[in-house]
């Protein structure tokens, strides 16, 4: 049941991580209707290495209580099994881009987040910083912590399956402090460091994330994920 509860935890990072990279008109963030991309993704914890891949498509804008938002669809196809969709909703103003609402394969209607989570901030330059509440993953319990966001560079050079891409945008996303896990008890060191890359036109097309808990029988692992193909 752990390693079970620690998959599907890192597959909602990496939903969240693929959206990303298609949260926002612009030069590093397309949302043209039918946009494809395709990733691998690695799953690490501790001797166990999953890997699994993911299909993100830009469907049609969604009216949300009015307001005409960005709808991503995301499939994860494992091994075996059926495929499994998620519907991510994504709301740009003139401050950046932010997930507003989601959509899971039992859900018949967009559900709202709880949680205050930036995947950017305006204007894009390097050193622009700013903060996230997002979930921590994967740890047992849900825990929501402020992030620290920053463009290290504008101008980073990144080989994935996909090709060779120039003029990439790195972001850091990181957290590290003792927190409470309620249920669980005690007060555990948690320390996140993630990576994500974002290529001109193409938008996201890399991460790799790293959370190491002080209490390893509550979480931790590393994801590492790469796009394999895309088209328009």
């Amino acid at each position: 049941m752990k390693k079970a509860f620690y998959f599907v935890a890192f597959i909602s990072l990496s939903v969240s991580l693929i959206i990303a990279g298609y949260a926002a008109g612009g030069e590093y963030f397309p949302t043209r209707e039918g946009f494809t991309k395709e990733f691998s993704v690695v799953v690490k914890q501790g001797q166990a290495t999953r890997v699994t891949r993911r299909k993100v498509v830009v469907a049609p804008k969604t009216n949300l209580n009015g307001v005409e938002v960005d709808t991503i669809v995301i499939t994860l196809r494992k091994p075996s099994g059926e495929p499994l969709s998620r519907k991510a909703f994504y709301l740009e103003n003139d401050q950046g881009v932010k997930e507003i609402a989601y959509q899971g394969p039992q859900d018949s209607n967009p559900k709202t987040l709880d949680c205050n989570e930036w995947t950017l901030k305006y204007p894009l330059a390097v050193g622009a910083t700013w903060t996230s509440i997002e979930e921590v993953q994967p740890l047992k319990e849900k825990l929501l912590v402020p992030f620290t966001c920053v463009i290290e560079t504008m101008d980073d050079v990144v080989t994935v399956p996909a090709g060779t891409f120039e003029r990439c945008m790195k972001v850091k996303k990181s957290f590290s402090g003792k927190v409470n896990l309620g249920s669980y008890g005690g007060n555990p060191e948690v320390r996140v460091e993630s990576y994500i890359w974002y290529a001109s036109v193409i938008g996201f097309i890399k991460v790799s994330y790293l959370m190491k808990c002080s209490d390893t029988d509550l979480g931790g692992g590393e994801l590492h994920m790469e796009m394999i193909s895309y088209k328009n």
